[in-house]
């Protein structure tokens, strides 16, 4: 029990919107642009104000930043750089 009341706290600190699960505050908007242009996870915790593991929960548990990290850089990787894909 103590292990999960650990846990829960620890999400708390890194999402203090609990009951939306997907919604983003504005320092993880900041950190999703950063980590999508290239910034290492360090440098993007230094960037928005975290610790380097906050961002790294953020980036492996934190639902709506899992979601919107592939969709920013699909928008900041210019196309010739995209894998070619099959046409048939």
């Amino acid at each position: 029990m103590a292990i999960k009341s650990e846990r829960m706290e620890r999400r708390k600190a890194t999402n203090p919107d609990a009951s939306e699960e997907w919604a983003l505050t504005p320092q993880q908007e900041a950190a999703v642009d950063l980590l999508a242009t290239g910034r290492t996870v360090t440098d993007t915790a230094d960037a928005v104000g975290v610790a380097r593991q906050t961002v790294s929960e953020w980036v492996n548990q934190h639902y709506g930043f899992r979601a919107a990290l592939p969709v920013m850089l699909a928008r900041v990787t210019p196309a010739h750089d995209a894998p070619a894909q099959r046409v048939c």
